[in-house]
């Protein structure tokens, strides 16, 4: 590939991922909200950002955080109430992770897709389980079925990895959620919010489809240690400050989220980093 080529495809990319980022923002802030109107204008009204002040919808210029920061400032057109900084985060990091692992590794446009439909599809559950503390069912769903997509660009043999990584995923942390709520009852402690949901089961199961069998092993462990080296942060810091440990929770999602991203763009570099692995 010439070096004309990757650089438009790198500036192709980084549109892309803006334009993808934006897409993510309102659903992000409607989907948890669950009052977007239907009909023919719902699709729309889905993919559009919206105030968390005044619920107005962010149209035309405003719809991306980059443009609106460059042309007309951070603030709601309708209430002028300041945008959250969340939404030119999630355009940025789309933008600049398409873009990078695009010069990682030019390769077919429809594998770089796909990469963008996992991705983004794992970027939407962080923001929404960080914001809400929620694994919406419907975009679990979609979801699984974008990822058998996915996989079927690779063939039947990745298709039937998929499947076995995701029936490994729900089953781990099916087994995780019984234990912990066999452990409650036991102690007969009933805490506001459990550590471990069942949507975390069905996110597990995401992550199994995303990555396959059996690189899901790896994504595993890697969630389950970024979550109880969190923890145990959190921990040390609420001791330090003296602050009350009771009632305290933290966001599993994002960690299943981040283990899947990891280990489906670079699982091969870390099973070759420790395991030997040619």
């Amino acid at each position: 590939m010439t070096s004309a080529a990757i650089v438009f495809g790198t500036l192709g990319w980084l549109v892309v991922g803006l334009l993808f980022g934006g897409a993510l923002n309102g659903l992000a802030d409607n989907l948890p909200v669950g009052d977007v109107p239907r009909g023919r204008n719902r699709a729309e009204a889905l993919l559009l950002a919206r105030c968390d002040y005044c619920g107005e919808s962010r149209r035309g210029w405003r719809g991306l955080a980059v443009l609106q920061a460059l042309i007309g400032g951070s603030v709601c057109g309708q209430c002028t109430a300041p945008r959250k900084r969340r939404d030119l985060l999630v355009e940025l990091v789309m933008a600049a992770a398409l873009a990078a692992l695009w010069l990682r590794s030019p390769a077919s446009v429809a594998e770089h897709l796909g990469g963008a439909v996992v991705l983004g599809l794992f970027v939407l559950t962080t923001v929404i389980d960080f914001e809400h503390r929620l694994v919406l069912m419907d975009v679990s769903l979609v979801g699984a079925g974008l990822l058998l997509m996915v996989a079927a660009l690779g063939g039947l043999a990745r298709v039937g990895g998929a499947l076995v990584g995701a029936a490994t995923g729900a089953v781990v942390f099916l087994v995780l959620f019984l234990l912990g709520f066999a452990f409650l009852r036991l102690m007969r402690y009933e805490p506001r919010e459990a550590a471990l949901g069942f949507g975390d089961v069905v996110l597990a199961g995401l992550v199994g489809l995303a990555v396959g069998w059996p690189a899901v092993l790896l994504a595993l462990l890697l969630a389950i240690l970024g979550a109880g080296g969190a923890g145990l942060a959190i921990l040390v810091w609420k001791a330090v400050r003296r602050q009350a440990m009771q009632g305290a929770t933290m966001a599993y999602g994002p960690y299943l989220a981040l283990a899947a991203v990891v280990v489906y763009f670079f699982g091969a570099d870390l099973a070759r980093l420790f395991l030997r692995v040619p």
